[in-house]
């Protein structure tokens, strides 16, 4: 008889263990369902970009005005475009026969200027060979020198498309320069 309690007790032991096990797997599962969706939460409201809501209840009609044109400004604005002219090699002013050889990428605003640009690559090309030409092995050698030669390539090739300020190349990009 004291073996059968005893049995008895361990069979409700068993079957009380099954249970805690499904109960703690139960816990765990909202607890972490829990987490997820808080974090998703505030992941949300940290990484999107209002600035009427982010505003403290000051001037929220300014805010919003300045919200707006702001977005006008964005859906106007249109990626820039690279034109790669072809290599250019010139003889440099010097009594030693150095050579510059160089690869341009000119940064425009829109596809618009770039038709511009195609339309007297001729030239262009023509204008920045006599540009080059024309200096001095050690005007180009230095990176001042470099740059002063990015504006004066930018400045011939607006002058020669007809553009001005941010109408017009944006960059020059000297993506090889070799002088030998």
């Amino acid at each position: 008889m004291a073996e059968a309690k005893l049995d008895t007790k361990a069979e409700v032991k068993k079957e009380g263990a099954p249970k805690k096990k499904i109960l703690m797997f139960i816990i765990i599962g909202v607890v972490v369902m829990v987490l997820l969706v808080g974090g998703g939460l505030a992941a949300y409201l940290l990484l999107r970009s209002d600035p009427v809501a982010d505003d403290a209840g000051g001037n929220s009609a300014h805010s919003a005005a300045d919200t707006k044109a702001s977005k006008k400004k964005e859906e106007n604005k249109h990626p820039t475009v690279f034109e790669k002219l072809p290599v250019f090699t010139v003889n440099l002013n010097s009594e030693e026969g150095e050579v510059l050889q160089t690869e341009i990428a000119l940064e425009l605003p829109d596809a618009h200027v770039q038709e511009s640009v195609k339309q007297v690559l001729p030239k262009i090309q023509g204008g920045i060979n006599k540009l080059l030409s024309a200096k001095r092995p050690e005007e180009v050698k230095t990176p001042d020198g470099r740059n002063k030669l990015e504006v004066e390539v930018k400045g011939m090739v607006n002058k020669i498309i007809g553009a001005e300020g941010e109408d017009g190349v944006l960059s020059v990009n000297f993506t090889s320069f070799i002088v030998r």
